[in-house]
């Protein structure tokens, strides 16, 4: 058992030895503040009164704050891909180009849902970015493994948030 964790602690040690850990922490920082001043601006109190909320539904304040999360999650990510020492430009710039698309689409899913009050539109959108996660996980888990993982607790949130936009479009 001791031969286990000292192999998985030389493993994250080799998965973050190349990591620049100020680049992961401003690029998490620039997009959770995006992510926040679009929520500021596109979600209003008012609407909030106006859905019917799913049964499943979390407080609309936890969505927000899994947003943010997430999104800080894919800064850290795009940190990791564009300190790694991989050569593979092509593989670099999917996951760069994959990684930008999720995060403007995921801010545009706060616009759709809270200010629009597009649900389906808001599926359609949240279907997207798990397209391109899917596209960035493939590029990301050959340049690091942390990383990958990271696209994974992003996956497991947009599947909810999908539920979330489908039932919203049932129920409102």
């Amino acid at each position: 058992m001791g031969s286990f964790f000292r192999s998985l602690k030389r493993k994250a040690a080799y998965e973050f030895s190349c990591v620049d850990i100020k680049l992961a922490a401003i690029l998490s920082a620039v997009y959770a503040a995006i992510c926040i001043l679009t929520s500021i601006i596109n979600v209003k109190s008012a609407v909030y009164k106006k859905f019917v909320m799913p049964k499943l539904a979390m407080p609309p304040f936890f969505i927000i704050l899994f947003w943010i999360i997430a999104s800080a999650l894919l800064g850290a990510v795009l940190a990791i891909v564009i300190s790694s020492p991989v050569r593979n430009t092509k593989l670099r710039l999917q996951a760069i180009f994959s990684n930008v698309c999720a995060f403007v689409l995921s801010c545009a899913w706060i616009a759709l849902v809270y200010s629009a009050k597009s649900f389906v539109l808001g599926a359609l959108v949240c279907a997207v970015i798990v397209v391109c996660l899917w596209v960035q996980y493939l590029a990301v888990v050959k340049i690091n493994g942390a990383a990958s993982l990271a696209l994974i607790l992003c996956a497991v949130w947009l599947i909810y948030v999908f539920y979330f936009s489908v039932s919203l479009a049932f129920v409102s």
